[in-house]
């Protein structure tokens, strides 16, 4: 009788690679759509780590408001993402009290109604009395504030009558807005810092 020499056939690796291929894609698209997930429910109560307190939720912005940037008004309920001292002025806890923050200059509508903005945040300000003699406060600005009372836009009868009637309209827009004494405002960046 002859020998018969028997070869096993040798399976191909192809199958197994592919699938893994495949198993690999699959977890990949299934972790970026949850990552998306995760940014759409960030709700979650904001914690304002310059003053130690802890403050509401803060809605976003809305991408346009053409009827808000036309009357110079800001959404009461402020911006987008980041604690700050302007932020514990919008979540409303502070109504009353006073607030003191650094923070940029926006725009300035009127003679003594300005809007400070602190990570994306807006509220508006009010100078008590005027500054012009000392130092102007213009777009572009860092500016330091100190002992602004934070004041609903009920309250915007309250603004002393030699305000202008810009400023007096735009406060009573706000949910909230700053009275500012005039030396309660220190120009750190941008400008003239020092008097005139």
């Amino acid at each position: 009788m002859a020998d018969i020499d028997i070869e096993r056939k040798k399976k191909s690796p192809l199958p197994w690679i592919l699938g893994l291929l495949a198993l690999l894609l699959l977890l990949f698209l299934l972790m970026r759509s949850c990552g998306d997930d995760d940014q759409a429910e960030n709700t979650g109560t904001v914690v304002d780590t310059t003053t130690s307190q802890t403050v509401a939720p803060v809605a976003p912005m809305p991408a346009t408001d053409t009827t808000a940037a036309a009357t110079g008004a800001m959404p009461a309920a402020g911006a987008a993402a980041g604690a700050g001292w302007i932020a514990g002025v919008l979540g409303g806890q502070m109504a009353g009290q006073t607030a003191s923050g650094q923070a940029t200059v926006p725009s300035t509508p009127s003679d003594r109604g300005f809007w400070v903005e602190e990570n994306g945040q807006r509220v508006f300000a009010v100078l008590q009395e005027p500054m012009e003699q000392i130092k102007d406060i213009d777009p572009g600005q860092t500016v330091r504030i100190t002992n602004a009372k934070v004041m609903r836009g009920s309250e915007s009868a309250q603004i002393p009558e030699s305000v202008d009637a810009e400023a007096k309209t735009t406060a009573s827009q706000q949910q909230y807005f700053l009275l500012v004494p005039s030396n309660g405002v220190e120009i750190t960046a941008g400008g003239n810092t020092t008097a005139n």
